[in-house]
């Protein structure tokens, strides 16, 4: 899976890639909007702006996204875009 790395970003957690899905070469681009709380620097909400395709993908990749950190003042609402993808056996994170 790959993500973007927007301006202000200085907490990067990676979604994790289920092991089934490699099975099935399930893949998928998405994009989702982050509002970051001005204080903070916290992911207060998450959104999904065009899905991944796959429920699953959308849920582990909006989990991971609360979980980054901005540094306080980031501009908000911010949009990244996240591709789960297969490559060989190993998974990858875009």
């Amino acid at each position: 899976m790959q993500t973007g790395t927007p301006p202000g970003l200085i907490k990067k957690v990676d979604p994790e890639y289920p092991p089934g899905f490699v099975v099935h070469l399930a893949e998928g681009k998405g994009r989702f909007r982050l509002t970051i709380n001005p204080k903070s620097g916290e992911v207060d909400e998450v959104k999904i702006v065009k899905s991944c395709g796959y429920k699953e993908l959308n849920e582990l990749g909006a989990k991971a996204l609360l979980q980054w950190r901005f540094q306080p003042g980031t501009h908000s609402p911010v949009e990244v875009p996240v591709e789960f993808y297969v490559h060989g056996a190993n998974r990858i994170l875009h």
